[in-house]
């Protein structure tokens, strides 16, 4: 029989004993502890690819945490299945993270109705429910939104938790019928849940701690002049840490890289969060209303030559090319290519959030759906819709001595490389009838 002061603490999008906002609550109310991480088959079957470098990442991220709670005289029961299931067979309080996007918070709402959950705020440093306007409604503006949140932020949001969990682990076995994964190595977890390991030279989950001091020590003072450039190496690159928890957002904000531009970056997570937390239909339908019968092309020829990065453009083709070979695109080209597949091919943004969702090892679906719709113009606090990036230009202003478009795209300038996929000189006329076609 259970003892009455056991807990289970629900690992999702924390995979680190530091600052863990979920464990240290639980040692607080003084309950004996089991880390539970399930391998989640609801979400696993939309990303299909049997060598995604990312479940080859959150493998290695969990070997590494069953070593560690080893270490401490606990373990790591690493499971796979649905997690509404699962969680409410211990029979046990539960700890957890909030998340909040739709699928995450209707699967927290079927467990918490099965067994005693108990969330805390941990992926975000303010919940989406703590930065509203004055009446109370969500900000749709990310000027007035930073500003609120600079003001409701508190001391005591930026406290990482510090853990005491000498002799605090409960050692619980899992229910029957549930499947246990051998979490010895990333090797055997991946095999056991259907995937083959992608051996990853680029992406480490014990390396995001001290990418971040790097970046804090030695890049941040250049942060605002380097940050637009791919070919240099500016930006923090810390995304795909903070996205799996072994980096928490307070961690970043207080790591001494204090830089305004960069903290910007940090709140327009948070923002793209509450956006998404407040209006949940925006996962597939535009933030505007008045946008939301746009007559986008689906051509799959275009989408596919965009995708394996053959436009003829070369700024959009190393952007395309890179996310394929490193799981990564520099957000300035981000930007570019998002820009090039809804104006100038016009080409509906959901593709291409969803090629993205496929492939970036950073995948935050409020970030991701906020960042395709402000490129397409149909979000919120969006980019006017006759506003076209011109990709030629876009080169040769953020790469002018193509060092970022040679190294992806080495038959640039040669009788090898592709024509251009379409003349830009001709699409804004289109753009402007595709909007003005909706209103």
């Amino acid at each position: 029989m259970q003892l009455a002061n056991n807990a289970i603490i629900w690992l999702r999008r924390d995979l680190q004993i530091d600052d863990n906002q979920s464990l240290a609550r639980a040692l607080r109310a003084n309950h004996k502890i089991q880390p539970v991480f399930v391998f989640d088959i609801d979400i696993l079957k939309r990303f299909t690819n049997k060598q995604d470098r990312r479940i080859s990442f959150i493998a290695n991220a969990i070997a590494n945490l069953s070593a560690e709670f080893k270490n401490r005289g606990g373990s790591l029961l690493v499971l796979h299945g649905s997690p509404t299931a699962i969680i409410p067979a211990f029979k046990l309080p539960v700890f957890a993270g909030e998340d909040y996007e739709p699928t995450t918070i209707e699967r927290d709402k079927i467990v918490a109705a099965k067994a005693n959950l108990t969330l805390t705020k941990q992926h975000l440093i303010l919940a989406p429910y703590e930065v509203l306007k004055p009446d109370g409604t969500p900000y749709k503006v990310f000027t007035p939104f930073s500003k609120a949140w600079l003001a409701a932020l508190k001391p005591t949001d930026l406290l990482e938790q510090k853990i005491n969990d000498a002799d605090a682990y409960a050692n619980i076995k899992a229910p029957s019928g549930i499947k246990v994964i051998d979490a010895s190595s990333a090797e055997n977890i991946c095999k056991q849940i259907g995937y083959e390991y992608f051996a990853d030279d680029i992406w480490q989950p014990q390396n995001g701690k001290k990418i971040l001091a790097d970046f804090a020590k030695n890049k941040i003072d250049n942060y605002v002049n380097q940050r637009d450039f791919p070919a240099v190496d500016g930006t923090s690159a810390i995304s795909p840490y903070l996205r799996f928890g072994l980096i928490t957002p307070r961690q970043a904000y207080n790591s001494g890289a204090k830089s305004f531009k960069w903290l910007a970056e940090l709140i327009w997570r948070e923002f793209y969060a509450m956006i998404l937390y407040h209006f949940p239909n925006t996962v597939n339908e535009e933030f505007q209303p008045q946008y939301r019968g746009l007559k986008w092309s689906t051509n799959q020829a275009d989408l596919q030559r965009w995708k394996e990065g053959k436009t003829g453009y070369p700024i959009v083709d190393a952007g395309m090319r890179q996310l394929l070979q490193t799981g990564w695109m520099h957000n300035r080209v981000r930007m570019i290519v998002a820009s090039f597949l809804t104006k100038d091919l016009l080409i509906d943004w959901r593709l291409g959030e969803e090629h993205f969702a496929q492939l970036l090892m950073d995948y935050d679906q409020a970030s991701n759906v906020g960042g395709w719709q402000w490129a397409s113009s149909t979000g919120t606090d969006a980019a006017p819709y006759f506003r076209v990036f011109n990709p030629t230009l876009q080169g040769q202003r953020f790469d002018p001595q193509n060092i970022y478009t040679k190294k992806y795209v080495p038959e640039f300038n040669t009788a090898n490389y592709v024509p251009p996929i379409v003349n830009h000189a001709s699409v804004k006329p289109k753009v402007m009838a595709l909007f003005k076609g909706a209103k």
